[in-house]
């Protein structure tokens, strides 16, 4: 029992201070807890990105991408609470139980964007799609500058306020210098989540728990 009561502290503990850290505006991702960093923000973050790249993009106001975030096998208790089934949890191209992490970042590889509500069977696309931010976008694009863009991988589909490689089929010169210049704004993200995949296991040693 005094193994079980050892657990069941640090879990309130996990929780307690992750409590905390969400009631802190100071640490939320933008001014007033939003969900998109305001428009003065999108000209300070294209700008950033304008100048670290050679490609002269001007108008990127944040580099976008999902992961898979490893969890354990959720209970049947679980997936009946959440009603979403077990499968569901499961990544099949990974092989591994998780929730799919949607995530954005400005040029300094600082995260500004986040949504983990959709269970690891969902591609980036839908999980981004059936975010309050994504829907919000495609209903009326006013939390991003007109004109303004993220950057996102192939699989996104065709939306004004995301540009995307040129599909590699018969592409010209001019396409696949796009190509090029557009991965190089796009690794901030790649970056950013393995930044975050690193400090996350270095605490892997400091909590093991043994039943």
């Amino acid at each position: 029992m005094g193994c079980q009561d050892s657990l069941c502290t640090n879990c309130l503990s996990v929780w307690g201070t992750t409590d905390s850290i969400n009631a802190t505006s100071s640490l939320s991702f933008n001014q007033n807890n939003a969900e998109f960093p305001p428009h003065e923000e999108q000209w300070e973050i294209a700008e950033g990105f304008k100048l670290q790249r050679t490609a002269g993009f001007e108008k990127i106001c944040l580099a976008v991408d999902g992961m898979l975030v490893w969890t354990v096998q959720p209970t049947t208790a679980d997936c009946e609470e959440l009603r979403v089934g077990e499968r569901r949890f499961h990544c099949a191209r990974k092989d591994k139980f998780g929730v799919n992490l949607m995530a954005g970042c400005n040029h300094m590889r600082r995260f500004r964007f986040a949504d983990i509500h959709r269970p690891g069977l969902t591609s980036d696309y839908l999980a981004f799609a059936t975010s309050d931010l994504g829907i919000k976008l495609d209903h009326k694009n006013t939390d991003i500058i007109p004109g303004y863009t993220m950057v996102g991988d192939n699989v996104w589909g065709p939306r004004p306020w995301m540009a995307t490689p040129i599909p590699e089929l018969c592409i010209t010169g001019t396409d696949d210098s796009y190509n090029f210049y557009h991965s190089q704004v796009r690794i901030t993200i790649e970056r950013a989540l393995a930044c975050l995949c690193i400090d996350w296991a270095s605490l892997e040693g400091h909590y093991q728990f043994q039943s």
